[in-house]
């Protein structure tokens, strides 16, 4: 892949803007429209250059999916960067003009410098099967939030002491929220009762503390099996996890945190998972009032046990194993280096 061309793709809601990037600048830029037939004509205008290339593109919102779907339809090579990586090349190099096409080339650059350090990733499509799983949790998640707006709404107005023809209105728009929660719910259901080849997976993460049913569909909707990543590190990177230190000079502690550029859907699910977890698992339990009891806060020490849940759960399925609360400290660390010491 050394004499591979990286095609630049900045996206905006109607048009690309593409860059056929050589180094050290571009040497051409067209605009196509975000569409079907757009993406077939840039494909064309590569593919008649006659030499190897690569589409590159930002993960901007969902603006970058139907680009990609294509481009992996179509046997071409395409990655997603995370946007935070380009800007940051771009404040490197001094950049103070922004339009389409430099935006374009900035992010064929920026697969160029990931691509020589070796972390250069080729986007694949998951299937088809657990895209429509991970489309059909988010939207229970977002109907959810909906309905949880609309039960407030509906006290408030009782509390109000509102009109019965406000308040019936009021009760409407709760019962078609409640409506839409159990429909998505039930086509949940239906995709658990089709695709049993996912039941082992499932069954065996919900074997760890905290891990419901919903967190384990969570799981494999968003991250598959789990073992394309690397290893347990990875994925709690990837759910974004991943503790944050700054430090300078003599001067340390200046902000400790998570990383907040993973998986936002993976985040939460952990998160509310090791909320159960403090509860019935004594293990999980000690770490969370160990923290506690050191001065970190509550919301720390629920973060630092939905990162080892999230190092618990790639274990699993690496071992092809279930939880076995029994296990000694020193059977977990040979899973991946896990450690349930008080940090």
């Amino acid at each position: 892949m050394q004499h591979t061309i990286f095609v630049g793709i900045d996206l905006s809601q109607e048009t690309m803007t593409v860059a056929w990037y050589q180094a050290p600048h571009a040497c051409q830029t067209a605009v196509f429209p975000r569409t079907e037939d757009g993406c077939t004509a840039l494909h064309q205008w590569c593919a008649r250059r006659g030499v190897a290339y690569h589409w590159v593109m930002e993960a901007t919102g969902s603006l970058w999916q139907r680009v990609a779907q294509y481009a992996a339809a179509h046997g071409i090579p395409v990655s997603v960067l995370n946007p935070q990586s380009v800007h940051a090349l771009g404040g490197v190099e001094g950049r103070v003009a922004k339009t389409d096409a430099l935006d374009a080339e900035l992010i064929a650059a920026c697969a160029q410098v990931l691509q020589q350090r070796g972390m250069l990733r080729v986007w694949e499509p998951s299937e088809a099967a657990l895209q429509t799983l991970r489309q059909l949790l988010r939207l229970r998640a977002q109907y959810q939030e909906q309905l949880v707006a609309q039960r407030a709404s509906l006290r408030a107005l009782q509390e109000q002491g509102a009109s019965e023809a406000v308040m019936a209105l009021a009760a409407q728009a709760v019962a078609a929220a409640q409506a839409l929660v159990e429909a998505v719910e039930a086509q949940v259901q239906q995709w658990e009762r089709e695709h049993t080849e996912w039941q082992p997976v499932l069954r065996r993460l919900r074997t760890a503390p905290g891990i419901g049913r919903w967190s384990a569909l969570t799981l494999i909707a968003e991250a598959g099996s789990l073992l394309w990543l690397r290893d347990g590190k990875a994925f709690v990177r990837y759910c974004g996890l991943a503790p944050v230190v700054k430090q300078s000079g003599r001067r340390s502690g200046l902000g400790y945190g998570v990383c907040r550029a993973g998986n936002r859907w993976l985040r939460r699910a952990l998160y509310l998972a090791a909320l159960s977890a403090v509860r019935v698992s004594a293990r999980y339990r000690a770490v969370y009032q160990g923290l506690v009891a050191r001065g970190k806060g509550r919301k720390v020490a629920l973060v630092a046990v939905a990162r080892r849940l999230a190092e618990l759960v790639y274990a699993l399925q690496r071992e092809g194993r279930d939880y076995d609360p029994s296990w000694l400290d020193k059977d977990l660390t040979l899973q991946d280096r896990i450690s349930l010491r008080s940090e």
